[in-house]
């Protein structure tokens, strides 16, 4: 399920930096339409809300009214209450009760038959002036029509909504009635209802047709963004192969100056010599490094997928850089199997191993410890490179694959990155269909995951 939902991100977020950015603008111009699509449906809907419940509002204060009257009318000519035809002669009266000050009914009448339901909710109520009061009333088909009506819609059980009002009637200053009216919001809820869920399928569907015409519009203005990509990546990658030979040429230069020279040279002539091989050997690597990108870019960097034991390349890898590893007075520990076998391109997984290791050591102080740990677990090996160095800020670690991005600058161009190792490292694990990511605290020290299926779709790419 992990790896679902990180393939489901990648692909949303993946890609390089042109597909994200233009991802991105996507998901931004939509999210901006989207936003004010939602205040207008809101604001559409709480307009109606509000004009339908002001409606009801002033309806029921009307009926509460024109009730109240009429009851007071009749009290001045009889103590008895009457039902007369209020309730049937007007249409948008729903129920209504009148109670003494005892809370016993001394008249109702009411559209749903029982009406007890609804004055047992209202008994305790005391009404204010222009109060008002929602109830939901559960109805229920008549005993005997239960079963004979059984699939008669007019008698199955349903909820229905009621709004309440209820005035007092004095007679002098003492309260003598309580007369409570209702009328039925039952239609004007689901009329609500039907209208929300309109809202909700119109915003769905504004937000598919916002998503692509959002996604038409990046990509068209992406367009001049890729073609000057485009000529830049040609660019490094003529600079970078025409760089190649020249450099070698000066380095073997300096080797063959230095054999012949060298008891004529004096301590500082030899200095300057060392650092100009120096220079040269990571220029030859920022070289090497580009054009490896650029092949990564034009879509020619081949993959030789082959069936290889990885474990005997990885022991090789960690012998090789021993020597620089003491220098620094780094213990370097490794937990690899005697036998791995894995599907691959050796030489692209030799330098990811390299990459990784060299890294570490890199930015581990003196005196540090560097672990190196490939395992297997579910259908996946796993290489872990820890060390004890300088750590990531939280801020920096979603960074450190992008290209020339150092956390450090300053330390890091005396070490001699560039910020590309990384970024290639990246490139050879996503190119085996695996993941790379990394843990650090700033301070204690960086651990790099990689997880890459023992068995590839794809057996050999071009």
């Amino acid at each position: 399920m992990k790896d679902k939902l990180r393939k489901i991100v990648e692909s949303i977020f993946g890609g390089d930096v042109l597909n994200r950015t233009q991802k991105r603008l996507t998901l931004y111009n939509s999210g901006l339409l989207m936003i004010f699509l939602c205040l207008f449906a809101a604001i559409v809907y709480l307009l109606l809300y509000t004009a339908m419940a002001y409606q009801e509002q002033q309806t029921l204060q009307n009926l509460i009214h024109q009730t109240v009257y009429y009851q007071e009318e009749l009290q001045t000519k009889s103590d008895n209450p009457r039902e007369d035809l209020l309730m049937s002669g007007n249409e948008e009266l729903f129920y209504y009760s009148i109670l003494n000050s005892s809370g016993d009914v001394l008249a109702e009448n009411s559209r749903i038959s029982p009406s007890q339901s609804i004055t047992d909710s209202i008994r305790s109520w005391g009404p204010r002036e222009g109060e008002t009061l929602s109830r939901e009333i559960t109805v229920f088909p008549p005993p005997d029509r239960g079963e004979r009506h059984a699939h008669d819609e007019h008698f199955k059980r349903h909820t229905i909504h009621i709004l309440l009002a209820g005035q007092p009637i004095y007679k002098g200053n003492q309260i003598t009635k309580i007369v409570y009216v209702g009328i039925d919001q039952t239609l004007h809820h689901r009329l609500l209802q039907i209208l929300l869920w309109i809202l909700l399928g119109l915003i769905l569907s504004f937000f598919l047709v916002a998503l692509g015409i959002s996604h038409k519009m990046a990509k068209k203005a992406m367009v001049p963004v890729r073609l000057s990509f485009k000529r830049q990546r040609e660019f490094v990658a003529d600079a970078s192969h025409e760089l190649r030979t020249p450099l070698s040429v000066l380095y073997s230069s300096l080797e063959v100056l230095d054999l012949e020279e060298e008891n004529h040279l004096s301590d500082y002539s030899r200095q300057v010599m060392e650092d100009m091989k120096d220079e040269l050997k990571r220029m030859t690597k920022l070289v090497g490094d580009l054009l490896t990108l650029a092949r990564v870019d034009s879509g020619v960097a081949n993959m030789n997928m082959t069936t290889f034991d990885l474990a005997p390349i990885a022991m090789q890898l960690i012998r090789s850089i021993q020597p620089v590893s003491k220098q620094k007075d780094i213990q370097v520990t490794a937990n690899i199997p005697h036998v791995l076998q894995v599907v691959g391109d050796i030489e692209k997984l030799r330098q990811l191993f390299y990459i990784l290791l060299d890294n570490a050591i890199k930015y581990t102080p003196a005196n540090g410890q560097v672990s190196v740990t490939v395992a297997i677990q579910d259908k996946h090996w796993l290489l872990r490179v820890k060390d004890t160095g300088l750590g990531i800020q939280p801020e920096d670690q979603q960074k450190i694959f992008d290209r020339f991005f150092r956390a450090d600058k300053h330390r890091s161009r005396q070490l001699g990155g560039v910020g590309l190792g990384l970024s290639i490292a990246h490139w050879i694990v996503t190119s085996h269909e695996g993941s790379i990511t990394v843990e650090s605290e700033f301070g204690k020290g960086s651990e790099f995951i990689v997880r890459i299926p023992l068995l590839l779709k794809k057996t050999a790419t071009g």
